[in-house]
């Protein structure tokens, strides 16, 4: 490594340890001053890498929002060190956890193409093609979004939002946050592609963020533009530590495409060596940095996902020979130690993470969120790198084995969305399977709606992925019964199985296909997701169905709770909304019964009795039954009063015997 003295340096980090109980430190003797190789322990750095494995795998099993879409940038940090642990453990469990991920986001972006927020994700995406370049569906996505974004700052005119972010295409990154959620991911297009166009223009934005928000006097960033010269009740001004975090954070992505000899390179340079200097003079002296790094009073005490993406970024740049590491490397030994032993349970939980906000706020042992914890297992895999760690597997070897993992036939529940197949979302437990239809069908000739499809399955192991797949490279008929799960159920434009529909002067007024879908964060033992429907209401107006469904491991019915409203602070209270369910044949025998609202089906279909229930939750307003006509025939509907927050929830499923 460059630029790196050497000395020797008595170490005694190993004996020192007892890490997997959360209760170690790292040893260092900060008054001998030495090279990066003086700190050289590999059996500190493993149980550092042990720790961090730890902690991925609690996060892992319980998810601490599962009302959180895949796609949102809260979780995008928790990808990027799933994969980092995967690279220092050599063990392939986390990567196959961002390939489930991938594939039930279809390695998609967010849906705002000039909101950053909604680029971070595709940072883990990239990493994950570029190590098996043979899936170009995990790349066309990005790319796609990025060529548009592009395309639409030539034509902006110069125009300039500061104010509302993710607004225009240009001054794209008017909050700091914002450099770390897009420019590496755009850095990482031109190291896959080789086009420069990416990485120019991740620089240009770059560039007009660092003029409008960078403070020279102080070597820090604004969080935005409302802070500049903005005072805290202390009379301090207001670096916010995450944002000061996130900022650090975005140069490794970005120094890894502008290389040595590249112009631009000095001012990467001189900026990160800057903030490095005077973040590790603002830490606290327990190496941890504030919610505040200029007013350590303000909230006093250490915040987790400040600090761990700080110090990620010092440690790096210690590896990369850009810091010196005998200034450095203690501060961060030390740093970790408090972070670990203060912020991070026996079991692996990482807390005292500051939630969603643009300021400093409070935080605790009760707060959790998945960036910080990305953030932690991002530092410590950096910091057990510079203690002598290696990366132990080419990312192409642990790709090829979280595959293996990933298409296992384990049965999980799963949602996913699927822009290969018209903008399909579906989900699937080891019983049942469905879907429901997307705005790339909004005009098509299909008679396609808001209606619930059923998939028979025949087989407890996944089985959309593969039928999907399938689809896509053999031309394969999945309308056709096969041995694992087949599509035999005729929704049209009715309601299918558990659809839904606003009940007004006799007649059942259905949405089109959804508008928005999200696959919400959960582990395999449940599928989640959120679906938006939009309605043309006479007299009215428009209504928006925000529908979220669940289904459990082991379970033959989604429960589902939807909210009507007229805008997000207006719920439509009082509605009358109908769920039903469709039958597929003449023969069918109906049972309904008034005191819970229940509705059953039972007919034979494809020499197999085919049942569906529908059921509404205790409590509901129940104002009914009622039948409607589609091209399919008759729907049997109940129907159900909204409550005050424009709520109603029911219960939906099926069985084929």
């Amino acid at each position: 490594m460059a630029n790196i003295k050497k000395a020797h340096v008595m170490f005694f980090a190993s004996a020192m340890f007892a890490l997997c109980a959360c209760s170690t430190n790292v040893s260092q003797d900060c008054a001998v001053k030495g090279g990066k190789e003086a700190y050289s322990d590999k059996a500190a750095a493993a149980k550092i890498i042990c720790q961090a494995q730890k902690a991925a795998k609690w996060h892992i099993e319980n998810p601490t929002n599962t009302s959180l879409d895949i796609r949102n940038w809260e979780i995008a940090p928790f990808y990027d060190g799933l994969i980092a642990v995967s690279r220092m453990s050599g063990n392939p469990e986390y990567w196959a956890e961002v390939l489930r991920f991938g594939d039930m986001a279809g390695w998609q972006p967010g849906i705002r193409p000039y909101h950053a927020d909604d680029h971070a994700i595709c940072r883990a995406w990239l990493t994950t093609y570029a190590a098996d370049a043979s899936k170009a569906y995990r790349l066309k996505p990005t790319l796609k979004l990025f060529d548009k974004v592009i395309a639409d700052s030539k034509t902006w005119g110069g125009k300039k939002p500061f104010a509302r972010f993710g607004g225009s295409p240009e001054y794209l990154y008017n909050w700091c946050d914002a450099l770390y959620m897009s420019p590496g991911v755009l850095a990482q297009a031109t190291l896959i592609t080789g086009d420069k166009k990416y990485l120019d223009f991740a620089d240009q934005q770059y560039r007009l963020c660092h003029k409008e928000l960078f403070s020279p006097e102080d070597s820090l960033f604004y969080r935005d533009g409302s802070y500049i010269g903005k005072l805290n009740k202390n009379e301090k001004r207001i670096f916010w530590g995450r944002g000061e975090g996130w900022v650090m954070a975005s140069f490794p992505s970005m120094f890894a495409a502008i290389k040595e000899g590249d112009s631009r390179r000095g001012f990467y340079l001189d900026l990160y060596k800057a903030m490095a200097e005077k973040l590790l003079s603002a830490s606290l002296p327990d190496g941890r940095w504030g919610v505040n790094v200029a007013d350590p009073s303000e909230l006093a005490g250490g915040e987790t996902s400040a600090t761990c993406f700080i110090a990620y970024s010092l440690a790096w740049g210690v590896n990369a020979g850009i810091l010196d590491a005998s200034v450095y490397l203690p501060h961060l030994i030390k740093t970790w130690n408090t972070v670990t032993e203060k912020c991070v349970s026996d079991s692996g939980k990482v807390s005292y993470i500051q939630p969603v906000g643009q300021a400093p706020g409070k935080f605790g042992p009760d707060t959790s969120n998945p960036y910080g914890v990305g953030a932690y297992l991002l530092f410590s895999c950096e910091l057990a790198k510079a203690l002598g760690a290696e990366i132990a597997k080419a990312d192409a070897d642990l790709v090829k084995a979280a595959e293996t993992i990933r298409d296992s036939n384990t049965p999980q529940a799963i949602a996913m969305l699927q822009p290969r197949r018209m903008d399909d979302a579906a989900w699937e437990n080891n019983l049942t399977a469905f879907r429901v239809y997307g705005p790339a069908l909004r005009n098509s000739k299909g008679l396609e709606n808001s209606g619930i499809d059923v998939w028979f399955k025949l087989v407890e192991k996944p089985t959309l992925k593969s039928v999907y797949q399938r689809s896509f490279d053999e031309n394969f008929n999945y309308h056709k019964k096969n041995s694992e799960t087949y599509d035999n159920f005729k929704v049209a434009d009715g309601v299918g199985c558990g659809g839904t529909g606003i009940w007004m002067d006799g007649k059942l007024i259905k949405a089109g296909v959804y508008e928005r879908a999200e696959v919400l964060w959960n582990n395999p033992k449940r599928a989640g997701l959120r679906l938006t429907y939009t309605y043309s209401i006479p007299n009215k107006g428009r209504i928006t169905e925000l529908k979220t469904i669940t289904l459990d491991m082991d379970s033959r019915e989604c429960s589902v709770e939807s909210r009507f409203g007229y805008s997000r602070k207006k719920p439509a209270a009082g509605l009358t909304v109908a769920t039903g369910l469709q039958p597929q044949t003449k023969n069918v025998k109906i049972s309904k019964d008034p005191k819970n609202g229940s509705i059953s089906t039972s007919e034979n279909v494809d020499s197999k009795t085919f049942s569906m229930h529908i059921t509404p939750d205790k409590g509901s307003a129940i104002e009914g039954f009622a039948s409607s006509k589609c091209s399919r025939g008759a729907e049997e509907l109940v129907l159900l009063r909204t409550d005050e927050n424009g709520k109603i929830s029911y219960k939906f499923g099926y069985d084929l015997k």
